[in-house]
């Protein structure tokens, strides 16, 4: 039985579209992100960062900045996790 069993289908519209909200301002905000930060590579070489309300934290290890952002009562799913690589790559396709 799904968690939303019992519930009317006005409601999963409502959930349904706050979730799609959330999206939505999710991509902006890492969209204006990565284009103030161009230089993200140069900030934070080789280290894992997330980006959540325009903070940034920073960790060598993937586990060490989830448990950051835990620290910071900053949730998982709303926060932009990445790997910055000192040297990024060009890929021709």
């Amino acid at each position: 039985m799904t968690a939303n069993a019992g519930a009317s289908t006005l409601e999963l519209i409502g959930d349904l579209r706050e979730a799609a909200s959330e999206a939505r301002a999710f991509d902006r905000a890492v969209r204006d992100f990565v284009a103030r930060h161009p230089n993200l590579h140069e900030d934070y070489p080789d280290q894992w960062i997330s980006v959540h309300r325009d903070a940034v934290l920073a960790a060598s290890g993937l586990d060490e900045l989830l448990g950051e952002l835990d620290r910071h009562g900053i949730p998982r799913a709303r926060a932009h996790v990445r790997f910055v690589e000192r040297e990024p790559q060009t890929l021709i396709l």
